[in-house]
Protein backbone atom coordinates (compact mmCIF):
# COMPACT_ATOMS: atom_id res chain seq x y z
CA UNK A 1 0.00 0.00 0.00
CA UNK A 2 2.17 2.90 -1.24
CA UNK A 3 2.19 6.29 0.41
CA UNK A 4 -0.01 8.48 -1.83
CA UNK A 5 1.54 11.79 -0.95
CA UNK A 6 5.31 11.55 -1.39
CA UNK A 7 5.45 15.06 -2.85
CA UNK A 8 6.79 18.48 -1.87
CA UNK A 9 4.69 20.67 0.38
CA UNK A 10 2.04 22.81 -1.28
CA UNK A 11 -0.74 24.98 0.18
CA UNK A 12 -2.86 21.83 0.54
CA UNK A 13 -0.13 19.26 1.30
CA UNK A 14 2.25 19.61 4.24
CA UNK A 15 5.29 17.32 4.34
CA UNK A 16 6.93 17.27 7.78
CA UNK A 17 8.40 13.78 7.51
CA UNK A 18 11.44 13.18 9.72
CA UNK A 19 11.91 16.84 10.64
CA UNK A 20 12.09 16.47 14.42
CA UNK A 21 8.55 17.74 14.92
CA UNK A 22 7.43 17.22 18.52
CA UNK A 23 4.07 17.97 20.12
CA UNK A 24 4.86 21.67 20.66
CA UNK A 25 6.01 22.15 17.07
CA UNK A 26 2.94 20.31 15.80
CA UNK A 27 0.69 22.67 17.75
CA UNK A 28 2.29 25.63 15.99
CA UNK A 29 1.77 24.07 12.58
CA UNK A 30 -1.85 23.26 13.34
CA UNK A 31 -2.46 26.87 14.40
CA UNK A 32 -1.69 27.98 10.85
CA UNK A 33 -4.90 29.24 9.19
CA UNK A 34 -3.85 27.27 6.10
CA UNK A 35 -4.48 24.04 8.05
CA UNK A 36 -8.12 24.34 7.10
CA UNK A 37 -7.09 23.76 3.47
CA UNK A 38 -4.81 20.77 3.96
CA UNK A 39 -5.76 17.55 2.23
CA UNK A 40 -2.53 15.68 3.09
CA UNK A 41 -0.31 15.77 6.17
CA UNK A 42 2.86 13.68 6.51
CA UNK A 43 4.09 13.47 10.10
CA UNK A 44 5.96 10.17 9.78
CA UNK A 45 9.18 9.57 11.71
CA UNK A 46 8.69 12.45 14.15
CA UNK A 47 8.79 12.25 17.99
CA UNK A 48 5.14 13.11 18.53
CA UNK A 49 4.29 10.53 21.19
CA UNK A 50 0.93 10.47 22.99
CA UNK A 51 1.15 14.23 23.65
CA UNK A 52 1.38 14.91 19.93
CA UNK A 53 -1.62 12.66 19.35
CA UNK A 54 -3.58 14.70 21.89
CA UNK A 55 -2.58 17.92 20.11
CA UNK A 56 -3.77 16.48 16.82
CA UNK A 57 -7.01 15.24 18.33
CA UNK A 58 -7.76 18.66 19.81
CA UNK A 59 -7.44 20.39 16.43
CA UNK A 60 -10.76 21.21 14.77
CA UNK A 61 -9.31 22.75 11.61
CA UNK A 62 -8.55 19.57 9.66
CA UNK A 63 -11.99 19.17 8.15
CA UNK A 64 -10.66 18.57 4.61
CA UNK A 65 -7.72 16.32 5.53
CA UNK A 66 -7.90 13.13 3.46
CA UNK A 67 -4.39 11.68 3.84
CA UNK A 68 -2.55 11.33 7.16
CA UNK A 69 0.75 9.55 7.78
CA UNK A 70 1.53 8.97 11.46
CA UNK A 71 3.89 6.04 11.00
CA UNK A 72 6.81 5.73 13.43
CA UNK A 73 5.73 8.60 15.67
CA UNK A 74 5.84 6.81 19.05
CA UNK A 75 2.10 6.83 19.64
CA UNK A 76 1.75 3.64 21.67
CA UNK A 77 -1.58 2.67 23.17
CA UNK A 78 -1.96 6.03 24.91
CA UNK A 79 -1.47 7.85 21.63
CA UNK A 80 -3.99 5.60 19.91
CA UNK A 81 -6.48 6.37 22.67
CA UNK A 82 -5.93 10.10 22.19
CA UNK A 83 -6.17 9.86 18.42
CA UNK A 84 -9.53 8.11 18.69
CA UNK A 85 -11.04 11.48 19.66
CA UNK A 86 -9.78 13.29 16.55
CA UNK A 87 -12.21 15.06 14.23
CA UNK A 88 -11.17 14.09 10.70
CA UNK A 89 -14.39 13.70 8.71
CA UNK A 90 -12.71 13.66 5.27
CA UNK A 91 -10.01 11.10 6.12
CA UNK A 92 -9.54 8.49 3.40
CA UNK A 93 -5.98 7.17 3.91
CA UNK A 94 -4.23 6.56 7.25
CA UNK A 95 -0.85 5.06 8.15
CA UNK A 96 -0.28 4.08 11.79
CA UNK A 97 2.62 1.70 11.21
CA UNK A 98 5.40 0.90 13.71
CA UNK A 99 3.90 2.77 16.64
CA UNK A 100 3.95 0.08 19.31
CA UNK A 101 0.17 -0.12 19.39
CA UNK A 102 -1.24 -3.29 20.94
CA UNK A 103 -4.74 -4.70 21.51
CA UNK A 104 -5.64 -1.94 23.96
CA UNK A 105 -4.80 0.76 21.43
CA UNK A 106 -6.65 -1.11 18.70
CA UNK A 107 -9.76 -1.19 20.87
CA UNK A 108 -9.59 2.60 21.22
CA UNK A 109 -9.12 3.08 17.48
CA UNK A 110 -12.09 0.82 16.83
CA UNK A 111 -14.26 3.43 18.54
CA UNK A 112 -12.95 6.24 16.30
CA UNK A 113 -16.10 7.36 14.50
CA UNK A 114 -14.16 9.62 12.16
CA UNK A 115 -12.83 6.52 10.37
CA UNK A 116 -16.16 5.85 8.73
CA UNK A 117 -15.04 7.30 5.37
CA UNK A 118 -11.60 5.67 5.49
CA UNK A 119 -10.68 3.71 2.38
CA UNK A 120 -7.12 2.57 3.19
CA UNK A 121 -5.46 1.71 6.51
CA UNK A 122 -1.81 0.75 6.76
CA UNK A 123 -0.88 -0.51 10.22
CA UNK A 124 2.37 -2.48 10.00
CA UNK A 125 3.99 -3.89 13.09
CA UNK A 126 7.68 -4.59 13.64
CA UNK A 127 9.95 -7.49 12.81
CA UNK A 128 10.30 -8.52 16.47
CA UNK A 129 6.60 -9.27 16.92
CA UNK A 130 7.29 -13.00 17.22
CA UNK A 131 10.43 -12.76 19.36
CA UNK A 132 10.21 -14.43 22.81
CA UNK A 133 9.84 -11.90 25.57
CA UNK A 134 8.83 -9.08 23.25
CA UNK A 135 6.40 -6.67 24.97
CA UNK A 136 2.91 -6.80 23.57
CA UNK A 137 3.30 -3.84 21.26
CA UNK A 138 1.67 -5.60 18.35
CA UNK A 139 -1.99 -6.24 17.60
CA UNK A 140 -2.15 -10.02 17.88
CA UNK A 141 -5.48 -11.82 17.39
CA UNK A 142 -7.23 -9.60 19.95
CA UNK A 143 -6.23 -6.41 18.18
CA UNK A 144 -7.24 -7.83 14.82
CA UNK A 145 -10.63 -8.76 16.27
CA UNK A 146 -11.09 -5.21 17.59
CA UNK A 147 -10.49 -3.70 14.16
CA UNK A 148 -12.57 -6.34 12.40
CA UNK A 149 -15.46 -5.76 14.79
CA UNK A 150 -15.99 -2.05 14.27
CA UNK A 151 -18.61 -0.66 11.89
CA UNK A 152 -16.46 2.46 11.54
CA UNK A 153 -14.29 0.60 8.99
CA UNK A 154 -17.22 -0.47 6.84
CA UNK A 155 -15.96 1.49 3.82
CA UNK A 156 -12.39 0.21 3.99
CA UNK A 157 -11.05 -1.05 0.65
CA UNK A 158 -7.41 -1.71 1.56
CA UNK A 159 -6.06 -3.05 4.86
CA UNK A 160 -2.41 -3.79 5.62
CA UNK A 161 -1.51 -5.46 8.93
CA UNK A 162 1.91 -7.07 8.36
CA UNK A 163 4.15 -8.11 11.25
CA UNK A 164 1.52 -8.17 14.00
CA UNK A 165 1.63 -11.80 15.22
CA UNK A 166 -1.95 -12.35 14.07
CA UNK A 167 -1.69 -16.08 13.41
CA UNK A 168 -4.68 -18.13 12.34
CA UNK A 169 -6.94 -16.58 14.97
CA UNK A 170 -6.26 -13.06 13.71
CA UNK A 171 -6.87 -14.06 10.11
CA UNK A 172 -10.11 -15.76 11.13
CA UNK A 173 -11.25 -12.63 12.98
CA UNK A 174 -10.85 -10.60 9.81
CA UNK A 175 -12.55 -13.29 7.75
CA UNK A 176 -15.51 -13.34 10.15
CA UNK A 177 -16.00 -9.57 10.15
CA UNK A 178 -19.49 -8.46 9.08
CA UNK A 179 -18.15 -4.99 8.32
CA UNK A 180 -15.17 -5.47 5.99
CA UNK A 181 -17.32 -6.27 2.98
CA UNK A 182 -15.74 -3.57 0.80
CA UNK A 183 -12.17 -4.90 1.16
CA UNK A 184 -10.36 -5.40 -2.13
CA UNK A 185 -6.74 -5.53 -0.92
CA UNK A 186 -5.56 -7.32 2.23
CA UNK A 187 -1.97 -7.62 3.47
CA UNK A 188 -1.43 -10.13 6.28
CA UNK A 189 2.19 -10.85 5.44
CA UNK A 190 4.63 -12.09 8.09
CA UNK A 191 1.88 -13.04 10.50
CA UNK A 192 2.46 -16.81 10.41
CA UNK A 193 -0.97 -17.53 9.02
CA UNK A 194 -1.36 -21.26 8.43
CA UNK A 195 -3.84 -23.46 6.62
CA UNK A 196 -6.73 -22.78 9.05
CA UNK A 197 -6.37 -19.01 8.71
CA UNK A 198 -6.07 -19.19 4.94
CA UNK A 199 -9.12 -21.45 4.78
CA UNK A 200 -11.11 -18.92 6.79
CA UNK A 201 -10.14 -16.16 4.37
CA UNK A 202 -11.10 -18.29 1.38
CA UNK A 203 -14.47 -19.24 2.87
CA UNK A 204 -15.44 -15.76 4.04
CA UNK A 205 -18.60 -14.39 2.39
CA UNK A 206 -17.67 -10.89 3.57
CA UNK A 207 -14.38 -11.04 1.65
CA UNK A 208 -15.94 -12.19 -1.60
CA UNK A 209 -14.77 -9.00 -3.31
CA UNK A 210 -11.14 -9.42 -2.27
CA UNK A 211 -8.82 -9.32 -5.29
CA UNK A 212 -5.36 -8.91 -3.74
CA UNK A 213 -4.00 -10.95 -0.82
CA UNK A 214 -0.49 -10.95 0.65
CA UNK A 215 0.35 -13.96 2.82
CA UNK A 216 4.12 -13.95 2.57
CA UNK A 217 5.74 -15.36 5.68
CA UNK A 218 3.02 -17.99 6.06
CA UNK A 219 3.53 -21.76 6.33
CA UNK A 220 0.97 -23.19 3.92
CA UNK A 221 0.42 -26.66 2.52
CA UNK A 222 0.53 -27.32 -1.20
CA UNK A 223 -3.24 -27.83 -1.19
CA UNK A 224 -3.90 -24.47 0.45
CA UNK A 225 -1.45 -22.70 -1.86
CA UNK A 226 -3.25 -24.17 -4.85
CA UNK A 227 -6.63 -23.02 -3.54
CA UNK A 228 -5.31 -19.51 -2.96
CA UNK A 229 -3.72 -19.38 -6.41
CA UNK A 230 -6.95 -20.54 -8.02
CA UNK A 231 -8.90 -17.81 -6.22
CA UNK A 232 -6.53 -14.85 -6.49
CA UNK A 233 -4.22 -15.60 -9.40
CA UNK A 234 -1.83 -12.71 -10.01
CA UNK A 235 -3.32 -10.89 -7.03
CA UNK A 236 -1.71 -13.36 -4.59
CA UNK A 237 1.66 -12.84 -2.91
CA UNK A 238 3.28 -15.91 -1.30
CA UNK A 239 6.81 -17.02 -0.53
CA UNK A 240 8.30 -19.27 -3.22
CA UNK A 241 7.32 -22.90 -2.70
Amino acid sequence: MPTPHAAPSTPTRLDLRDQGVDAAALAKHLADPEAARWIALDLAMNPLGPTGARVLAACRSLMTLAILDLSTTGLGDDGAAALSHATLPALRWLDLSTNGVGPEGAAHLARMTTLVELRALRFAGTADAWEPGTPEHFLGPEGAAALAGTPHLMNLEALALPLHALGDAGAAAIADSPFLTQLRRLDLSWNEVGDPGAAALLASPALAGLTTLDLRGSALSAKTRAALEARFGAGLSLDPA
